[in-house]
């Protein structure tokens, strides 16, 4: 596999890529998607897609690509009845389990001709190692990935997902790290055959001075089901991006997912389904909860195509601001092409109840324990119906736990 220098660095202002080496069909396509990169540089605002997110303190920072970590197993989460993987500054840490990886094959997933997709083409010429999960039958366990970043590096990491049909698969992903200004920028290129189920849980609580970008890529074929949930608690600036395309009859997908933030974190979620098929299925809900400065971002594309007879899509943005120095931005949207579907959107912005904090003090909670209660609450519909009881636990807990110190740093 094609790599770059252990003494690579990455600035983005001015530009400065590392050298790629190798020979080959995927040293050029990797030497291609730097092309691409220092063509389109950081998206920026002027695009629709990227317009209430700014990447612009990225720009005043230097990146290493390569971090050695010293990382002890005590500080490592881990879920009851899972399989756990452990990836540090985006290479496998063999001490904690084996997977396949992309060191051992070639780099999948092709370079989008689109200047928003700059970030994908800066992954594909960087990326050194990432999980290959490919699924036959029905996969036992879930296979917990813990992604761990330091200080001051740079993580680009790719990773390649494939189902194959009637296969069944539960991936839970936490992102955590220690230190300031570094940056995760990851790919997930998914790709679901007839009838296959993938679930899929996403906890990010990177560091507060952290940067995550994210984008998970996904194809669904014929009766195939994409199950997902992400909670958002970490990094300074963080942009969850989904790219859904429901390619055959009877496709559908379930997306869920909250972010909680203060401190003037910046949390964006954007999403594009894609229907392409007759009698598809998708279900949207995110919901924010924001203090302190904090702003969240959702945007949801929901586009039906031509001949997609049957869609039922729905799409839904519930957000609770805590006090009146947060904000959001929320955008949900439907382009629909074909006659005879079932599609609906929907945003709601707002504020707690104070009646409802007074009734529980009167109980004998605290102002900050009710606000937090009543936090719990807004956002607890998105784990009830979590199967596995040890996943839903695990969520949850990083969810309570964020709602406790934003309630607190609210009251």
């Amino acid at each position: 596999m094609t790599t770059v220098s252990d003494a690579a660095e990455l600035r983005l202002s001015p530009l400065a890529l590392p050298e790629i080496g190798g020979k080959g069909e995927w040293a050029e396509a990797r030497r291609s998607a730097a092309r691409r990169f220092a063509e389109w540089g950081l998206p920026g605002q002027r695009l629709e897609r990227w317009k209430y997110t700014s990447l612009q303190p990225l720009t005043k920072l230097g990146f290493r690509l390569q971090g050695d970590a010293a990382v002890e197993e005590t500080g490592l989460p881990d879920i009851p009845g899972s399989e756990r993987v452990v990836f540090v500054n985006g290479r496998l840490d063999k001490r904690f389990g084996t997977v396949p990886t992309l060191a051992e094959r070639s780099l999948a997933g092709p370079v989008l001709p689109e200047a928003d997709m700059a970030l994908e083409a800066l992954n594909m010429a960087l990326a050194e190692d990432g999980y290959v999960l490919d699924v036959t039958g029905r996969r036992e366990k879930p296979l917990h990935v813990v992604h761990v970043a330091t200080s001051g590096v740079a993580v680009n990491q790719r990773n390649i997902v494939r189902l194959a049909p009637g296969a069944e698969a539960t991936l839970i992903e936490t992102f955590i790290g220690e230190g300031a200004d570094y940056w995760v920028n990851t790919v997930t290129d998914m790709a679901l055959e007839r009838g296959a189920k993938l679930t899929h849980f996403k906890r990010q609580g990177e560091s507060k001075e952290a940067f995550h970008t994210a984008l998970a890529s996904l194809t669904l074929a014929g009766d195939a089901h994409y199950e997902g949930l992400v909670v958002m608690t970490g990094s300074r600036l963080s942009r969850q991006e989904f790219a859904l395309s429901l390619m055959g009859k009877r496709a559908s997908c379930r997306l869920r997912g909250v972010s909680l933030g203060g401190q003037g974190q910046h949390l964006d979620i954007t999403v594009t389904v894609d229907h392409k098929a007759p009698n598809a299925r998708s279900n949207q809900l995110f919901k924010s909860v924001l203090a302190k400065k904090a702003r969240s971002v959702f945007q949801g594309l929901v586009k039906v195509g031509h001949g997609a007879i049957g869609t039922d899509a729905d799409q839904k943005s519930e957000n609770l601001l805590l006090d009146r120095s947060a904000e959001v931005d929320t955008k949900p949207e439907l382009e629909i092409f074909a006659d005879d579907v079932a599609c609906s959107h929907g945003a709601t912005v707002g504020e707690l109840d104070e009646a409802k904090v007074f009734y529980l003090m009167q109980r004998g909670l605290s102002a900050q324990a009710a606000r937090a209660l009543l936090v719990e609450g807004f956002v607890a519909e998105l784990f009830d119906d979590v199967a596995d009881a040890a996943i839903a636990s695990y969520l949850r807990e990083d969810a309570e736990t964020a709602a406790r110190h934003l309630t607190g740093g609210a009251a």
